[in-house]
């Protein structure tokens, strides 16, 4: 059994041993960069416009006309399986595995080997909101006998983001150019960056070690360049945002408000995305707001590019400006936060954590 030595040390549940795995999700990181949320929730179960994160991964997965998923966990794995519980009524049926031991980006599809179908393997990271339609790309990739397509986006930051090298007149991949190679007052173009979103033969996993960690760009797509196989590129075709650090979950947010997933991301209403059972006082102004369910503004608070997790309270009196509040904090009257986030604390008091700036991984598309 292909994998089956990496299977057994890990656990599983699943409403899709009745399909054959074509899609996964990557969702097992420790999402160090998001801290401190992320001592409260995994990244892909932090809200996003009210919804768990990895939702939008999961929509666009069946949106592609994929009927089961893989999704592997780690870290708060609980807040993640939660999140996955509506996506049968979707019509994708998830199949969740615990990694109690971290396998990377490579050895945690390298696990599944078994379970996925002959047929290219969509396999995309669990930290994104993104749109479009990757059949016509798919239809390419299965033409061209590559071995597998990643889909880029316009690097933002060559000295912070692997840049990809390819020939856009054949769209092979030439090689990766890894930050770290790079001297800091060197000219570097802009390039393109990998998107986290990808086609490949589920049988090329096989050459990473199984029931062992590895990277799926290092330990498989590098050494694949090295003996001349056909790697493609092709640009991601439509809307594509990563959440990161604090900083950029919180650009996130602003990219969402400005209506990039249309009709694929949550309902808007006058420049706000406010759930159900919210309380917000007549006086309480909002620009640009994202307000979780069951939450309460009070009287005269102002709040500018800030969210708020579900069932928060925000005193009178309020100001707020490129705020985060989670779960359960109740800010005192006349409290002030600008680039703060504000975790509920234990016995009802609340930590406050300065908002690091942060490069939001996105574009208009």
């Amino acid at each position: 059994m292909a994998g089956g030595a990496a299977l057994r040390p890990m656990s599983s549940d699943s409403n899709a041993s009745d399909f054959e795995l074509g899609a996964m999700i990557l969702a097992a990181g420790r999402g160090e960069r998001l801290r401190p949320l992320t001592s409260v929730r995994a990244k892909p179960a932090c809200p996003i416009g009210n919804w768990p994160l990895i939702w939008y991964a999961l929509r666009f997965v069946r949106r592609q006309g994929y009927e089961a998923v893989a999704v592997n966990l780690h870290h708060l794995s609980g807040s993640i399986r939660r999140a996955l519980a509506p996506a049968q009524a979707w019509g994708l049926a998830v199949h969740a595995v615990e990694e109690p031991v971290l396998l990377g980006t490579g050895g945690g599809p390298r696990a599944l080997c078994d379970r996925f179908g002959a047929g290219p393997l969509l396999l995309l990271n669990g930290k994104l909101l993104l749109g479009g339609d990757l059949q016509a790309a798919r239809r390419r990739h299965l033409e061209s006998g590559a071995a597998a397509t990643l889909f880029v986006w316009p690097n933002l930051d060559p000295m912070r983001y692997t840049r990809l090298l390819w020939d856009e007149s054949t769209n092979r991949l030439e090689r990766f150019s890894f930050a770290r190679e790079r001297r800091p007052n060197g000219a570097e173009p802009e390039g393109w960056m990998f998107t986290g979103v990808q086609f490949l033969s589920p049988a090329l996993l096989e050459r990473l070690p199984a029931g062992a960690p590895s990277d799926l760009v290092t330990g498989l797509y590098v050494p694949l360049l090295r003996e001349g196989a056909l790697i493609r590129i092709e640009p991601f075709p439509g809307p594509w945002c990563e959440v990161s650090d604090p900083g950029a979950y919180l650009g996130a947010h602003q990219w969402l408000l400005d209506g990039r997933l249309g009709a694929h991301g949550p309902a808007l209403t006058a420049g706000n995305c406010v759930a159900e059972e919210v309380s917000i006082d007549s006086s309480a102004e909002l620009s640009r707001c994202t307000v979780g369910r069951r939450s309460v503004v009070r009287a005269r608070a102002r709040l500018e590019r800030s969210v708020l997790w579900e069932d928060v309270e925000i005193g009178s009196g309020c100001e707020l400006r490129d705020a985060i509040v989670t779960a359960g904090a109740q800010l005192p009257e006349g409290c002030r936060m600008e680039r703060q986030i504000a975790l509920a604390g234990p016995n009802g008091g609340l930590q406050f954590f300065p908002l690091d700036s942060g490069i939001t991984r996105r574009g208009a598309g």
